[in-house]
């Protein structure tokens, strides 16, 4: 405690507390001008003061238990299931070895060949030795394709856009900042053959520092060294390579190497965040500080605008390439230029994954109070976030909270009724009840509505459903599950969903509104040439449609009104079915949808067989 008299004649004073491992009073020390220290990382040292505290010894017991745990795992003989669920992982037409077998034919003769694959894999972990020729890879060469049309990340749980949407995030965020004193650098590298250049000593040395056990690195470290390379033309083989370095493409546990590889990169860069020598970027207020982003072939890397800076970061990367073997070059490219492609599947996990990073940063700038559903465009928005917010609407149709112990689910703000149209509570709400959550609504004595409670609130239409939905017994957390899918989950499946979306919104491109956007393609129905093109009459009306919906055995018993919108036809067909024969009416109109196109442009005469043969592959899909 000081005096103000005594602050302001020593403005610069500051207090340290200084640290000791015996005695029980730490010292102070008092310096009266300000002097810049720069944290050096330490090195791990056990404090004795730690043994006083209760705690400490269910912390190191837990540990060193957990680290025992996984090395016996690891070192664990091998079964015959797991050997058999690796096989069964595989896909069955890919990657063919020397004598020609695809994974496939192990899969199918599994009865046959089985006991001898997984003898041949106990005999390489029992003795570290493969079979020569084992490893050896055909190389094809096919060109190579710009815009693969579908990637998936590294790491599960993750989506291939997640990095880059927050690059974009970052990099929006540095073209608009004009105020402030600190000043924010972006550096994009780009690796040269990231998976060829990697030092196997390099690849040793990481999984030795993650604590892997010796047996288990000397039988990586065998499948990684003993790879050699033919290369496959006309279906003839040639010639033949032996490398020193790298890992093998296609290889399934490569990228695993490479995710553990670039870790070390990752920590060199902790390391001098640490330190104070660099500052990552921070966008918003409640939003991490984000330093680096790694993607398999390009790194991302954030800092002050500073010389200083920029030769720590300088020394980094030639530390990383002097022990990893692998090199960079600078990008040219703006992340602005990221393929947007699959912006609309990252609504959906910006409002299931509230965990990732990704959501974290998005959050903080755009909804820090509010959920994702109720997220807006907002005042300077990035074109990656007026990207996703172009696809809210389809998110919105197919979102619902699983109710688990319903402490996370608002009454009145989330979807979480089992309707199909409309998953929002419709009685007026109550003002003492605007905040209250569907934990209310449940006897906490039992895992049972409270109807008396419910009966009293809601009116007839949202009882009715509350009444359909069960109260789990283990009480977990609400979830966000996916309508139009088994397992609750984003699927492919999800485009019938966007369809049924535009259908209810009167955005299907049908003659009427093509001719609007003088697009003309005549105005009649394509198929019976008698009645206007509708989005209505293409799907239920049309003599063709009903022929599919006959031969489907689904009966359209269903009175609506010619004037009646879109949305309201769709769900009044809707709401006599359950939620998987809505699943299956959805993939109907989704294929009558399709095929009617498939005629007008491709002048392709489907038959009613070939429409419901395509729904029953969907559902099967």
């Amino acid at each position: 405690m000081a005096m103000i008299s005594w602050c302001e004649m020593f403005p610069s004073a500051e207090v340290r507390v200084l640290e000791v491992t015996t005695l029980d009073h730490l010292p102070l020390l008092l310096q009266l001008h300000r002097q810049v220290f720069v944290q050096r990382s330490r090195r791990f040292k056990f404090e004795n003061m730690w043994i006083e505290e209760r705690e400490c010894r269910g912390i190191v017991q837990s540990c060193w238990r957990e680290e025992e745990k996984q090395s016996q795992l690891l070192a664990m003989p091998i079964v015959e299931e797991e050997v058999k669920k690796a096989v069964f992982k595989m896909i069955a037409d890919k990657s063919p070895g020397v004598d020609g077998l695809f994974p496939g034919s192990y899969q199918a003769y599994w009865e046959i060949v089985g006991t001898n694959v997984v003898e041949f894999c106990r005999t390489f972990f029992d003795t570290g030795e493969l079979t020569d020729g084992v490893n050896q890879t055909l190389v094809c060469l096919i060109p190579k394709v710009k815009h693969p049309k579908k990637q998936s990340a590294f790491i599960e749980g993750r989506l291939l856009t997640d990095n880059a949407l927050v690059a974009y995030e970052i990099n929006h965020y540095i073209h608009r900042k004009t105020q402030g004193r600190t000043r924010v650098a972006a550096l994009k590298v780009d690796v040269s053959k990231a998976y060829d250049r990697l030092e196997w000593s390099y690849i040793e040395s990481m999984m030795g520092r993650y604590g892997f056990p010796s047996i288990w690195i000397e039988r990586v470290m065998q499948c990684v060294k003993t790879v050699s390379y033919s290369f496959l033309r006309n279906s003839d083989i040639f010639g033949g390579v032996v490398p020193h370095r790298g890992i093998r493409q296609g290889d399934l546990i490569s990228p695993y190497l490479y995710i553990l590889c670039a870790e070390g990169l990752s920590g060199m860069i902790r390391e001098n965040e640490k330190s104070g020598l660099l500052h990552g970027c921070k966008i918003a207020n409640k939003a991490l500080s984000i330093s680096h982003l790694l993607f398999a072939d390009d790194c991302y890397f954030f800092l002050r605008a500073t010389k200083s800076e920029a030769q720590t970061l300088k020394n980094v990367l030639r530390r990383y390439e002097a022990i990893s073997g692998q090199c960079g070059g600078l990008g040219m490219r703006e992340t602005r230029k990221f393929n947007l492609s699959m912006l609309a599947k990252q609504g959906w996990w910006l409002l299931k994954e509230t965990n990732s990073l990704v959501s974290a940063i998005m959050k903080a700038k755009y909804y820090p109070n509010f959920s994702f559903l109720n997220a807006t465009v907002g005042t300077n928005p990035s074109y990656a976030w007026r990207s996703i917010m172009a696809a809210i609407d389809v998110v919105k149709v197919g979102a619902r909270k699983r109710i688990g112990n319903g402490r996370d689910t608002r009454i009145w703000g989330d979807p979480w009724l089992p309707d199909i149209v409309d998953g929002y509570v419709r009685t007026p709400m109550h003002v003492q009840l605007q905040q209250s959550s569907v934990h209310g609504l449940i006897q906490e004595d039992a895992c049972l509505w409270d109807f008396d409670i419910i009966q009293d609130i809601f009116q007839p239409r949202d009882f009715e459903l509350i009444k359909q939905i069960p109260v789990p017994r283990n009480r977990a957390t609400d979830s966000w599950f996916w309508l139009f899918d088994k397992k609750g989950e984003y699927t492919v499946k999800s485009k019938v969903t966007n369809f049924l979306w535009r259908f209810c919104t009167t955005c299907l491109p049908t003659s009427g509104t093509l001719v609007m956007k003088q697009v003309n393609i005549g105005g009649l129905c394509p198929w019976c040439h008698s009645a206007d093109e509708t989005d209505t009459h293409v799907l239920f009306e049309c003599g063709f449609a009903k022929s599919v919906w006959n031969m489907a055995g689904v009966l359209l018993n269903v009175q609506y009104n010619p004037n009646d919108a879109a949305g309201i036809v769709i769900r009044k067909v809707f709401n006599n079915y359950s939620g998987e024969q809505c699943v299956q009416l959805g993939m109907m109109c989704w294929s009558l949808w399709n095929r009617k196109n498939r005629l007008v442009w491709e002048k392709i005469n489907g038959s009613v067989f070939g429409v419901v043969a395509a729904t029953n592959n969907l559902l099967r899909d």
